[in-house]
């Protein structure tokens, strides 16, 4: 498993990438033994098909669940860390330094000590999914549920659509808009789909 460990860390993170690696290497592992391996890094979930009808109304029955993605601004290419509860519609934004590991760790460091998640549900960026970071939620007791895009925008509907309001506001600004200021209008803002502010 080491070697497996070695050449994952390095990026090999998908089968036939990993597969092809350790065989040029010289080593003899199965596809299957490979995904296996993959399998047992990589947090699984089972998403539900969602009626379109509820489309934009997702809620959760444990209430400390958020929703996670990072937002780049459209003309100076500004990284974001977003975080949206998913049943309060309640917006937490942070400047990234980078979107790495290190940076998405030390700005979740903040966010879990003031908001105390219990669930994450996020895209398969690589910030978010790499052994790292897994890792870090996992000592704070947080389940992860990492969503790829063959399963469609439903799973992650509330963050997309708050993406699309963020780039919609966006357009009225010349420079890059202050992401910090339309989040505080936007949490201060009635929420039709849970008609509450």
């Amino acid at each position: 498993m080491d070697t497996l460990d070695k050449y994952y860390n390095k990026g090999y993170r998908n089968l036939k990438k990993l597969h092809d690696k350790l065989t040029q290497k010289g080593f003899k592992y199965s596809k299957s033994e490979v995904q296996k391996y993959i399998d047992s890094r990589h947090v699984k979930s089972r998403v539900k098909k969602y009626n379109k009808a509820l489309m934009g109304n997702k809620f959760s029955a444990v209430t400390n669940t958020w929703q996670l993605d990072t937002y780049i601004t459209e003309k100076y290419k500004t990284p974001y860390l977003l975080a949206i509860n998913v049943n309060t519609r309640y917006v937490w934004c942070r400047e990234r330094d980078s979107v790495t590991t290190d940076n998405f760790i030390e700005l979740m460091e903040e966010f879990i000590s003031n908001y105390h998640p219990k669930i994450i549900e996020c895209d398969a960026e690589k910030s978010f999914t790499s052994y790292q970071s897994v890792t870090f939620l996992r000592k704070h007791n947080i389940i992860m549920k990492v969503f790829n895009s063959k399963m469609g925008h439903e799973p992650l509907s509330i963050m997309n659509k708050f993406c699309r309001y963020l780039r919609v506001e966006s357009r009225e600004y010349d420079e890059d808009p202050p992401i910090e200021n339309i989040v505080k209008i936007y949490n201060k803002s009635f929420h039709s789909s849970i008609n509450m502010e």
